[in-house]
This record gives C-alpha cells, sequence and structure tokens, in this order.
C-alpha cells in the first residue's frame, strides 16, 4: 500500500476506523490522511440482491465525505446510512442530498431496460465527545478490573445468641450548602463527610458488645441533595447545593465504600439501596456502581432492585423500608402484609423505617386482621438545616442510628450517635 496522493510507502496506522469501515492512515511524507478505500475511484459491490453500488470516501481530519452510487431507492436519513455504510458510533451525518437519474440499459440484442440510480452525497462529522465519553467508559472499566479481586467469604465464629446490626442514616444530604449565620450551622460536602464517617465509626463502637453475625447497610434515602444538572430535585424543586454533580457522585461512591468495607471487617454486609424524593435517578447509579464495585465479594450483597419498597427480612424479623414522602402512614401495615406476604408469614415481629420527615417518632398500630403490633419508625436525619426547612422551623437533632436484633426475640435495642 502507499499514499494515494504522493506516492509514499512510509504510513502510521491511525486508531479507529473511517465511515466505511476502512482502516486509517497517516502519510509520514505529506501528512495527508487517508484510508484502504481512498483513491480507489468508484468500487462496484452488489449485495446479493443484485442491487449495485459505486462508492468513494474521501477524509480529513475530523471531517469525512462520502460519494454513494447505487440502484437501491433512498428515501430516509436511515436508509441512507445503511447503503452508505455510516458507522454512526463515530460519524455524526452534518448533510446530505439524493439525486436520481434514470440509465437505458441493454438487454440482449434489441431489448433495452430502463434502470433508476441514485447518487448519494454526504457530509460527516466525527463525534468527538462520544470518543471522549467511550475513552472515559474504558478507563472507568480498566479500574474497576484491576480492583475486582475475588474476596473470600469470612469465617464468622458461632455465637450463642447471634444478632443483626442494622445501619440507618437517612437524608444525609451530602452535597446540600448551608450558611451558619442564615441556618445556625453550616453544611456542605466537606462537613457532610465528615460527619458520615464518624457517624459510622461511632455506630460500630456502640455495636462491639454484641455478637454481630450480620450487618444491614441502608444507602439512598436523600443522600444526594439534587438529582440532575439543573440542581432541583427529582420533582424539579429548586436546591441550592455545594459544587458541581460530578464532584458530588464520586465522593458519594468513595464514602459508601469506605463505610462497606469498614463493616465487611466485622460481618457479612447487606447493602440496601432505597431512592429518596430529592435523588431518585443518582441513587439508582449509585447502587449499580457500588454492585458492580463488590460483585466478586462474597461478603458483600447489593440490593439494587428498582422497587421504591424494600423488604428484608432476619430471623423472626421482617423490616419494611421506603423513603416516606408518598405512602400513608396509616396504609403501611397493609403494604407490608400484602407485598411481602411470604416474609410476613414466616416472621412475627414486623418494623417500617422511614427517612423523609426530619424528626424521630415512634408510632404503635393496634392490631389488624393482618397485623399485630407494627411498628413504624420515623428515623433522624445527620443533615443540617437549609434556609427552608430552618424557616419552616423543622427543628431536629442531627443523629444516625444504629439497632440490634435478635434472632428469635427481634428488636433489642437502638442507640443514636448525634453531632454536637
Amino acid at each position: 500500500m502507499q499514499c494515494p496522493r504522493c506516492g509514499s510507502k512510509s504510513f502510521t496506522i491511525r486508531t479507529g476506523k473511517a465511515a466505511s469501515g476502512a482502516k486509517r492512515f497517516t502519510c509520514n511524507n505529506c501528512d495527508k490522511y487517508f484510508n484502504e478505500n481512498t483513491g480507489m475511484g468508484l468500487n462496484n459491490k452488489h449485495d446479493g440482491r443484485d442491487k449495485q453500488t459505486t462508492r468513494q470516501y474521501e477524509e480529513n481530519g475530523n471531517d469525512a465525505r462520502v460519494t454513494q452510487v447505487t440502484n437501491h431507492q433512498i428515501k430516509t436519513l436511515d436508509e441512507m446510512i445503511k447503503v452508505c455504510e455510516i458507522d454512526t458510533t463515530i460519524w455524526i451525518v452534518d448533510r446530505w442530498i439524493c439525486n436520481k437519474w434514470e440509465v437505458g440499459m441493454r438487454v440482449g440484442k434489441d431489448g433495452v431496460r430502463v434502470q433508476p440510480l441514485w447518487q448519494v452525497k454526504v457530509w460527516l462529522k466525527r463525534d468527538v465527545e462520544k470518543v471522549k465519553l467511550d475513552d472515559i467508559k474504558s478507563r472507568i472499566i480498566s479500574e474497576i478490573k484491576k480492583h475486582s479481586l475475588t474476596v473470600p467469604k469470612l469465617k464468622i465464629k458461632e455465637y450463642k445468641k447471634p444478632c443483626l446490626f442494622v445501619v440507618d442514616i437517612p437524608d444525609l444530604h451530602l452535597d446540600k450548602l448551608a450558611w451558619g449565620k442564615e441556618t445556625g450551622k453550616n453544611w456542605d460536602t466537606k462537613i457532610s463527610s465528615a460527619a458520615f464517617l464518624k457517624t459510622v465509626d461511632d455506630l460500630i463502637s456502640k455495636s462491639s458488645v454484641y455478637d454481630v453475625e450480620r450487618i444491614l447497610f441502608v444507602v439512598g434515602n436523600d443522600l444526594f441533595n439534587a438529582d440532575n444538572t439543573d440542581n432541583t430535585t427529582t420533582h424539579g424543586t429548586k436546591q441550592i447545593v455545594d459544587g458541581r454533580w460530578k464532584k458530588a457522585f464520586p465522593l458519594a461512591r468513595k464514602l459508601m465504600i469506605k463505610a462497606i468495607d469498614r463493616f465487611a471487617l466485622i460481618a457479612p454486609v447487606d447493602v440496601l439501596v432505597v431512592t429518596g424524593n430529592h435523588d431518585e435517578q443518582r441513587t439508582f447509579y449509585l447502587g449499580d456502581a457500588l454492585e458492580c464495585w463488590y460483585h466478586n465479594n462474597a461478603n458483600v450483597n447489593v440490593d439494587n432492585t428498582p422497587k421504591k419498597r424494600k423488604y428484608y427480612d432476619y430471623g423472626n424479623t421482617l423490616i419494611g423500608y421506603t423513603h416516606g414522602k408518598d405512602e400513608k402512614v396509616d396504609r403501611l401495615p397493609m403494604i407490608l402484609a400484602n407485598e411481602a406476604k411470604d416474609k410476613f408469614a414466616k416472621t412475627d415481629h414486623h418494623e417500617w423505617h422511614l427517612g423523609d420527615k426530619h424528626h424521630k417518632k415512634d408510632i404503635k398500630f393496634t392490631p389488624t386482621e393482618e397485623v399485630d403490633g407494627i411498628i413504624i419508625r420515623f428515623l433522624s436525619s445527620l443533615t443540617a438545616l437549609d434556609e427552608w426547612h430552618y424557616s419552616k422551623g423543622y427543628l431536629a437533632k442531627q443523629a444516625g442510628q444504629g439497632f440490634i436484633y435478635d434472632k428469635r426475640d427481634g428488636w433489642i435495642c437502638q442507640f443514636n450517635s448525634y453531632l454536637n
């Protein structure tokens, strides 16, 4: 092979392929771009249906042009892309035109057949942003593969009274921005990150007197303050946030990994991902990232199923989780009994754990036909007040909480970790 412009046989192979799928080269003599088809003129091709095509392709940097003559009728952009073999993962169609004419063809000695032909000219632009995203994706996958070592299952000793340790730190609002002179306390990503890890360590310390054989760690429940690039909640309410979402998301991922890794040193960890009303999309993406991170770790199980309400059973206890914004409290017992029928029938102790209310209280429901004492727990929030919540008078102590459950007797105790 040689350069079609200067004839030099010295050239360098470039990354990627031309729109036609041909390999691309750079001439070391004249610095011009070309590919395997450049300079070959119009090449006849047949597709098995006797639809003849001729093609010419030129490429220069991030621009390319395809000229195609075919007897395949072209009416739409999709038909043109198919006939011209445009690789849409690399190229964007800038513009295109299609002309039609007819030619006479001799058939036998005296016969003539009229053949319609179409000429298509296509101008292409390289999808530079997509190429960049693909490169970022490749680097992320490479990073995950490097970390994704197979972790063997922990050997947990048998306890006489084994128990479950539940860690609830809802409504963190990691990327919220609050000004202390306006609301009483400052809050930003740096403060919230430190507060979260301090709470995790404190709850672990308080649980150390119990024989923990398994840990339930709930992720989400308005972990983020905003859900999109416009810095609004899932339903469009504008929020004041600290920094860019591209800063908050990886920070949240790293925080959750730090917490899970600390829990996994004690016992196997079940991670339950529960979306909130502020961050429904980002929480789901975070759960997916955690699933990828721990998919080879036998000590960590991530439940990122898309349902908003999740159910977790341990021994004789069943706990329902939801953020709490949409469901009416007096309907929760029936929801638990109907949506988790099998688990409900096998257990005697039933609870709901809710976030969203930003204050803590316990409500005990009177028995019904389906339940016999279901406890609804409104969980405390670790976040500081923003200006809106302060002005409405939503005052509460900042806290995360841990619970201990016995396999047979259910709830044993609750301990809180307060921020000073």
